[in-house]
């Protein structure tokens, strides 16, 4: 892959991965970027890598930028929250908390998540609303959603067989309103209602049929108001009983089920009893592109190689196929707008046009392994172990 090799803006020491065993340590915001150094916060200019403030000692890898504030958490079991112009603190915690797995600003509420358990915070003052345990429970999962007055959360719990629980969270109080074994985060959440997939996994299905429902659950109770059923059949065959199919995804109306080898796309706006797909694309065979990203952008449906990094997409206008691959393997691949960033393990970064699959620069990191790449202001910020890098984008990936 020939592009021109550009330098880089700046450079600066952050604390090692292996200090926190945790790659997520970083957050951009403001024209800035967030990260630990010494076990303190940084926040240095996203254009220059020019030290702008510091804060604290002996704080844990657990920061979010959320509307001009750094939330975080401090070893002894503190929540902070800075001014993320000049650093200064906003509130301190009174309680103190296990280290959070992870911290989300959903709404206008501030939720710590530790395995079982939740802890909501006001997120402009730092009291406790809440606290909520679901003790069936092995763990709980990140990534909340808000509908207002209720917040969901998904959970692994042990029954006949461990699968996913969705339960539903009053925002007041913390109370659980309802939990559904089997239910999957809501696809969506319109007029009362929570779409949401049913898991359909069994280790042996009979037969041909198969199935996706997409279960129809009244927001407030829980209660069941209806199903849709997505069918189809495959070609009988060694090792077929065993596959239930892939993935379900929303991309605005369109409805993506992926079913054995088959992308089908349907008009989730308008559904009816044994629909049939708008389209039908064919998946990229998995050996050589990986696995569904579930996600659709701009215009492709996306596939992530575990194996070397490489992406393919599916046009959804035509079903053409693309591929963004550099010339070994990537250990991080991202995408912001226009731009695929490829972290090869060889110490290059290659950025590649996403419209059109042109390779427009590369990047000597000098590393094999990569945290998330990030963007913000203009500018590409790569993170190596012990370090970040700055690189100032053309005004085609800004």
């Amino acid at each position: 892959m020939q592009s021109p090799y550009v330098q880089p803006a700046w450079s600066a020491k952050v604390d090692t991965w292996e200090v926190y065993a945790n790659t997520n340590f970083t957050v951009t915001g403001e024209g800035k970027v967030f990260s630990l150094s010494g076990k303190r916060l940084i926040a240095l200019n996203v254009q220059t890598g020019k030290t702008v403030w510091t804060y604290g000692a002996s704080l844990l890898p657990s920061i979010i930028y959320q509307e001009g504030t750094i939330y975080g958490a401090a070893n002894d079991g503190s929540i902070y929250a800075l001014s993320a112009s000049n650093g200064k603190r906003k509130w301190l915690s009174s309680i103190k908390l296990p280290s959070p797995d992870a911290i989300e600003v959903v709404g206008d509420t501030l939720y710590i998540l530790k395995g079982k358990a939740m802890y909501a915070f006001n997120p402009k003052t730092g009291k406790q609303l809440w606290t909520n345990t679901e003790l069936q429970s092995e763990y709980g999962h990140a990534g909340l959603i808000d509908a207002g007055d209720v917040v969901f959360r998904t959970y692994t719990v042990q029954g006949a067989l461990t699968s996913v629980q969705l339960n539903a969270i009053d925002k007041k109080t913390g109370k659980k309103l309802w939990g559904i074994f089997r239910q999957n985060t809501p696809l969506k959440i319109e007029g009362g209602l929570v779409y949401s997939v049913k898991d359909n996994y069994s280790p042996i299905i009979e037969g041909p049929e198969r199935s996706v429902t997409v279960s129809v659950i009244n927001l407030k109770t829980g209660e069941l108001k209806g199903s849709r059923v997505y069918r189809w059949s495959v070609q009988e065959g060694p090792g077929v009983e065993y596959q239930t199919g892939g993935p379900c995804y929303l991309d605005g109306n369109d409805f993506y089920v992926h079913q054995n080898g088959i992308i089908a796309r349907y008009d989730f706006s308008n559904y009816k009893p044994n629909d049939k797909p708008l389209r039908n694309y064919y998946e990229p065979a998995s050996n050589s592109y990986g696995y569904p990203a579930q996600k659709v952008h701009r215009g492709r449906i996306l596939f992530a190689s575990s194996g070397n990094g490489t992406l393919t997409g599916i046009k959804t206008a035509n079903g053409q196929q693309m591929s963004w691959a550099g010339d070994n393997p990537s250990s991080m691949t991202d995408i912001y707008g226009k731009g695929v960033y490829l972290a090869q393990t060889d110490g290059i970064l290659h950025a590649i046009d996403f419209d059109s699959g042109k390779p427009l620069f590369r990047v000597k990191t000098g590393a094999r392994n990569y945290g998330p790449t990030l963007k913000e202001g203009g500018s590409l910020i790569i993170q190596t172990n012990g370090k970040l890098t700055g690189v100032r984008l053309p005004a085609a990936l800004k």
